[in-house]
């Protein structure tokens, strides 16, 4: 049987205490950080501690601190280290730039004051076996001391802290355990909230990849998955004398907490009035800077270049821009894109995406989040679906998706249902494709040249709530050997296109070009009801669009207020 003052080895962590020194001299902005957590006696180290009361000295002048500043201030006590110089010089050999140092630090803290404790332990088995002095006050003073002890390592240990990152995403951070835990992608089912649980730790020893101790699928309203969990993380990290089930059991009683309670009520009339919606102008296509739009219309119509290019551009003007697609692989996509692009290639993060929307969620959400997306663009969306995509139930697991993304700007290519009434007012003449998004834009190609090498796209505004209706846009897509040159085209010119134009998008167009007589203008609008055009007139001159110019010599003309001016 071991005897009661068998020497036993002083808790230590030298690695920590190396690695911490190692990491100050990299980065010595990091001493004030633990300067108020450390102490020289907290290094078990007689070399060790002799380093860092040099580097605090050092510090404490405002000085820098490097290996050659730090020799310096060691002077002669250099020579009384093991290896000397070379140790110094050792210490920052494989450490990260960027190390925990607090996390080191509270490791060194807790194991000086084990080592307190253990002396302490050491001198009361000392006096209780020579039953030396009175028992009571000595039983008092080590109660003191224990306390004493407890208090100065309660004091130092910073708290968890708890936040909310976003919608279904919370992050618990122990600095004390070195350690991040994060739930994300939380959902309901059968009554359980269940999600992803990703775990750091900082910790030396730690078996982690990338710093990530553990990530996966994980119960968060199940006692017994949490204790099996703190088991499995006090396993990985080398470390059992941390908390790991205190941890998992306030980030789960917190997370239950906001589940339950939801988001508070908010007082409109508190709440700052929001500014002007931003809009991004590509030649003419306008799209909300972050809200979705739709751009429909039959297949074989250019959408997909049209996509590419204007998501080309707006990477461009500096946007971070990505674009998930069930279609093109990125090799069809790159290779379009540098026909688009010959003279710079803009950044477009490509995103492969196999299965519905619905369960690529997780992997979306994850992916602009990472990314710090500014606006997306998604083809097509009938691939997108789990489901038939005029069906309400669709396009409303489609648009979930998409508002679980954050306030992001979007466009995404769908199609018509040509047996649908209104087929070219809605995408797939649903009510809740065309009501779900901010803008819609039909598509619609006029006749080909016999090669298809010239294809001309008119884009038609068919919604737009976050500002004045635009005028319809058109484009031209010339397909050469090596580019494909895309330019704004007037629709006016385009007689298969122009028959989509509204009467009063016409006129503008017509007028465009210079003044003109109500005879002129009847007779450019000849397959227009004179009645209507009549109307069309008299409403764009009370709304201040058109203005008529009176003439002393000859009959009156009709311009625009804007060239007016």
């Amino acid at each position: 049987m071991r005897g009661v003052t068998q020497e036993r080895a002083m808790p230590a962590d030298l690695e920590a205490e190396r690695a911490l020194l190692g990491a100050l001299l990299l980065e010595d902005s990091g001493i004030s950080d633990v300067a108020g957590i450390l102490r020289p006696d907290d290094f078990f180290g007689e070399a060790q501690r002799r380093i860092w009361a040099a580097m605090a000295a050092l510090a404490g002048r405002n000085e820098s601190v490097d290996v050659t500043t730090l020799v310096a201030e060691l002077g002669h006590d250099v020579d009384g280290i093991p290896g000397g110089r070379a140790f110094v010089s050792s210490l920052i050999d494989g450490m990260p730039r960027c190390a925990n140092v607090r996390a080191y630090a509270r490791i060194l803290h807790s194991k000086a004051a084990w080592r307190s404790m253990a002396r302490l332990g050491q001198e009361m088995t000392d006096r209780a076996l020579a039953a030396d002095g009175d028992v009571v006050a000595l039983a008092r003073t080590f109660t003191v001391d224990l306390d004493s002890i407890a208090r100065a390592e309660n004091r130092d240990a910073a708290k968890p802290t708890f936040a909310a990152v976003d919608e279904g995403h919370y992050r618990l951070t122990a600095p004390a355990a070195a350690a991040t835990l994060e739930a994300d992608f939380l959902r309901r089912e059968r009554g359980a909230l269940k999600g992803q649980l990703l775990v750091r730790c900082d910790l030396p020893g730690a078996r982690t990849f990338d710093g990530v101790l553990s990530v996966g699928e994980y119960n968060f309203s199940s006692t017994r998955t949490r204790q099996m969990m703190a088991k499995y993380l006090a396993e990985r990290s080398r470390a059992k004398d941390l908390p790991w089930l205190d941890l998992l059991e306030e980030l789960d009683q917190r997370i239950l907490a906001a589940d339950r309670e939801g988001e508070p009520d908010l007082g409109l009339h508190e709440i700052a009035a929001p500014g002007e919606v931003e809009i991004l102008d590509v030649d003419g296509l306008r799209l909300p800077r972050r809200h979705p739009s739709i751009i429909f219309g039959d297949g074989d119509t250019g959408k997909s270049y049209l996509l590419l290019w204007t998501l080309g551009r707006l990477a461009l003007r500096g946007l971070s821009v990505g674009l998930a697609d069930w279609e093109l692989t990125a090799g069809d996509h790159r290779g379009r894109l540098g026909r688009l692009f010959p003279d710079q290639l803009p950044e477009i993060r490509y995103l492969r995406c196999i299965r519905p929307i619905v369960a690529e969620a997780e992997r979306l959400r994850r992916w602009v989040r990472d990314r710090a997306l500014e606006f997306v663009g998604f083809d097509s969306v009938a691939y997108a679906c789990a489901g038939a995509p005029e069906s309400a139930e669709v396009a409303m697991a489609y648009f979930q998706v998409v508002r679980q993304l954050g306030p992001i700007g979007s466009v995404h290519i769908a199609h018509i249902t040509k047996a649908a009434e209104g087929s070219d007012r809605r995408p797939f003449g649903s009510t809740f494709w065309h009501n779900s998004p901010r803008a819609t834009w039909f598509a619609k190609v006029a006749e080909k040249t016999p090669d298809d090498s010239v294809v001309t796209v008119g884009l038609y505004p068919r919604k737009f709530n976050v500002g004045p209706v635009p005028r319809s846009v058109g484009f031209e897509l010339s397909f050469g050997s090596d580019t494909t040159d895309v330019r704004a085209v007037d629709l006016a010119d385009v007689a298969d296109l122009a028959a989509n134009l509204s009467v009063a998008e016409r006129l503008y167009l017509f007028l465009r070009r210079g003044s003109r007589t109500r005879g002129q203008i009847r007779e450019h609008f000849d397959d227009v009801k004179a009645g209507t055009l009549r109307q069309t007139l008299l409403r764009a001159e009370s709304a201040g669009k058109i203005v008529k110019f009176p003439s002393g010599t000859g009959p009156d003309r009709y311009g625009l207020v804007e060239n007016r001016r």
